[in-house]
């Protein structure tokens, strides 16, 4: 199974024409395009989970180099939640884990900005 880093920021995989801007749901950043919600607080991955949702986003997948390096660049040092591997499926139900988390979301895009 692939590693997917799973963090609570918004990570939005669409192409912005130089004439667009693009409209991040409150509280996310935008960053080449997509949007990040990066949380201050640790969470367990069902919570993680449940928070991305709520703000209509999912948890981060980094499954390229492209998105690995926005993440290193941006997110501070810290430990955040990645999916589940078999091997590792026990620790990441574990609800006594407590990571940081980006989520992902789309962002609107328009041709006038804000």
């Amino acid at each position: 199974m692939e590693k997917k880093l799973l963090l609570c920021l918004v990570l939005l995989s669409i192409s912005v024409a130089k004439a667009q801007y693009v409209d991040c749901p409150a509280g996310y950043q935008e960053i080449d395009g997509s949007c990040y919600y990066f949380s201050k607080v640790a969470k367990n991955s069902r919570q993680a989970i449940a928070t991305c949702e709520a703000q209509g986003g999912e948890l981060l997948e980094v499954d390229d180099d492209a998105t690995r390096a926005i993440i290193d660049n941006y997110a501070s040092r810290c430990v955040y939640w990645i999916s589940a591997e078999s091997q590792l499926i026990d620790y990441w139900q574990n609800e006594k884990k407590e990571f940081k988390f980006i989520c992902h979301a789309n962002p609107a895009a328009s041709e006038e900005a804000p």
